[in-house]
């Protein structure tokens, strides 16, 4: 059924994202960025929309408002996140930032796939 390991699924996505974002880092060649781009789009969109349904669906009936308002937030967070990471670009270079962080990310889903059971078995 395809509801069965989606918290295997959330961890791939979130792992392809950062490799995918640290391949964008290091890439300086056009048309090899471009596919890569492709991955980023692609993995960021799953993550999102399984990331929602997971939300939503451990969520208890008289919550899930509550809960999905707190999940909007994010996309007024992102605005904080993008000018922390513009202030380390101003430090490191542009590469440095996405690529550091998206390794960051990577490990951060090794840890969880590791390490986390419970998000890990999520169906």
């Amino acid at each position: 059924s395809g509801a069965r390991g989606r918290g295997r699924r959330l961890i791939i996505c979130g792992a392809v994202l950062g490799v995918s974002l640290v391949a964008f880092a290091s890439s300086t060649n056009y048309w090899l960025t471009l596919p890569i781009m492709l991955f980023i789009g692609a993995a960021q969109a799953v993550r999102m929309s399984l990331g929602q349904v997971l939300l939503q669906s451990y969520s208890a009936d008289e919550y899930r408002g509550r809960v999905m308002s707190v999940w909007m937030m994010q996309f007024s967070l992102v605005q904080v996140g993008t000018f922390l990471v513009g202030i380390l670009a101003e430090l490191v270079g542009p590469q440095w930032a996405i690529g550091g962080l998206a390794a960051v990310m990577v490990a951060g889903m090794g840890y969880v796939a590791l390490f986390v059971p419970s998000m890990r078995n999520l169906d």
